[in-house]
């Protein structure tokens, strides 16, 4: 967001970086040996760049980063096992605390909401989300002639006068999509093959997505960032189920 503030030699931007890419690596649900093996030279140089700027010794918080790669290799990705969303329940037990107004037992009082709170979650999301998948700005249309519904309109065996279900967003496990919206759809030897989504649409049940594939000319590591051109990848529209979306 502010890359473009710090010049190109900037030691403190790059210090930035290398934690930008740390916690990349580290929230990430799935990671490889080599992912490992990467991190671990990140920390090492965030951590000598870190000492060279600050001209102070590591924090304790520094040194329990060394052992992330250790523990990856032992029990798997740290996300799994992280603590926010623990952290995050603490709000939830202070609002209880004072919306109740009662100090007689406080902590039945919170167990109880809590209780209570968390059923009505559950039945909630069984009942009107069995498919772990939220949409929003969704209306039914008549398909129009143009190049993108003659495809969709063969893929799916549709006629001029059928009528889909279209989205303006869709979430599915926590990833937000949304149409004209860029993301990465898949990984090749020469890295992201980044596609744009051109429509969100449900047809008998199914949820699909239709995108194009678009150039990637090179990533731009000031930014650790890739950059897309205007060039769309001949034959690459095509249609994606939802719920085949993996995260990277």
């Amino acid at each position: 967001m502010f890359g473009d503030k710090a010049s190109a030699d900037d030691a403190y931007w790059e210090l930035i970086l290398f934690l930008i890419k740390i916690m990349q690596l580290v929230i990430s649900p799935s990671i490889s040996n080599q992912g490992v093996n990467h991190l671990e030279n990140l920390i090492s140089s965030h951590h000598k760049l870190y000492m060279k700027l600050s001209g102070s010794n590591l924090k304790p918080k520094h040194h329990f980063m060394l052992h992330y790669s250790e523990i990856i290799r032992k029990i798997g990705p740290l996300k799994t096992f992280w603590t926010m969303r623990f952290e995050s329940k603490h709000r939830m037990s202070k609002n209880i605390c004072k919306n109740i107004n009662n100090f007689k037992n406080i902590t039945k009082s919170v167990a109880q909401r809590y209780a209570l709170g968390f059923a009505s979650l559950m039945q909630n999301e069984f009942q009107n989300n069995e498919s772990g998948l939220e949409f929003s700005g969704s209306k039914y249309r008549i398909l129009k002639h143009s190049e993108q519904k003659v495809f969709l309109m063969s893929a799916l065996n549709l006629s001029d006068n059928d009528s889909v279900l279209f989205h303006r967003k869709c979430e599915v496990n926590g990833f937000v999509l949304q149409k004209d919206m860029l993301f990465v759809r898949t990984w090749s030897e020469n890295g992201p093959v980044i596609s744009k989504v051109l429509d969100i649409f449900t047809n008998n049940s199914d949820s699909n997505i239709m995108y194009i594939d678009i150039e990637t000319t090179e990533f731009w590591s000031h930014f650790n960032a890739y950059i897309t051109g205007n060039k769309i990848l001949s034959g690459s529209v095509d249609i994606l189920n939802v719920k085949s979306l993996s995260p990277f």
